[in-house]
C-alpha cells in the first residue's frame, strides 16, 4: 500500500511542478523572444530539479517510499512535457 500511495503522491507532486513549468513556457512563447525562451528553459530545468530534490531531502519525514515518489514525479513531469509538445505542435498554444 505504501508503494501505491508513494506513486500517487509523486504523480500529484510532479503534476503541480509540471503545471508551473508549462505556464512558464507558455508565457515565453507568447513573448516570442529568443532570450525569453532561453530564460524559460533555464527556469524549467530549475523547477524539475526542485521537484525531484525536495522529496529526496525530505525522505526521512515521508511516511511512504521515496523511490515511488520520485518515479511518480518523473512520470508526471515527462507526461506533461509530451502533452505540452503536442499542444504546441498542433497550434493550440500560441
Amino acid at each position: 500500500m505504501k508503494l501505491v500511495l508513494g506513486l500517487l503522491v509523486g504523480l500529484v507532486w510532479g503534476g503541480l511542478f509540471a503545471a508551473l513549468s508549462c505556464f512558464i513556457s507558455i508565457r515565453a512563447i507568447r513573448k516570442n523572444g529568443e532570450k525569453a525562451m532561453m530564460n524559460s528553459n533555464l527556469a524549467r530545468i530549475a523547477i524539475d530539479l526542485a521537484a525531484l530534490a525536495i522529496p529526496v531531502l525530505l525522505r526521512s519525514y515521508l511516511p511512504f517510499r521515496v523511490e515511488m515518489v520520485l518515479v511518480g514525479t518523473a512520470a508526471a513531469l515527462g507526461l506533461a512535457l509530451v502533452w505540452f509538445a503536442f499542444q504546441v505542435a498542433s497550434g493550440k498554444i500560441k
